[in-house]
């Protein structure tokens, strides 16, 4: 079940994510491990975070998508991978991401205020 579940978050997709780099390439900042490793860990919520709409939206199109020719096989609408599994899963991804999210918010904001207070 763990292979449908990926295949369902679309990863072959993530590749557009790394745009979230871009201030990074442009700016001449990716020599910078910290400012790397936060633009890193944004990509890959970024990533999951819409790894969890895919999942959605298979579920709202499965009656559509069990109709067509090649969307048939995606692992919903074939039933590979379970409706209540992938609703479980999106909602559990999508937590998960929301939550490292702000956690990486409250990281950056805590390393430019700390050098500010001492």
């Amino acid at each position: 079940m763990l292979l449908p579940l990926l295949k369902s978050l679309r990863p072959h997709q993530w590749i557009k994510n790394a745009f979230v780099l871009a201030p990074l390439v442009f700016g001449h900042k990716l020599t910078e491990p910290d400012l790397l490793v936060r633009g890193l860990a944004a990509a890959l919520i970024f990533s999951l975070l819409s790894g969890s709409v895919y999942l959605l939206n298979d579920l709202a199109d499965i009656d559509k998508d069990r109709a067509h020719p090649l969307k048939r096989h995606r692992p919903i609408p074939s039933g590979a991978l379970p409706e209540p599994v992938a609703r479980n899963a999106s909602r559990i991804i999508a937590f998960a991401a929301l939550t490292a999210a702000a956690a990486l918010d409250l990281l950056s904001l805590e390393r430019e205020l700390l050098p500010r207070l001492a």
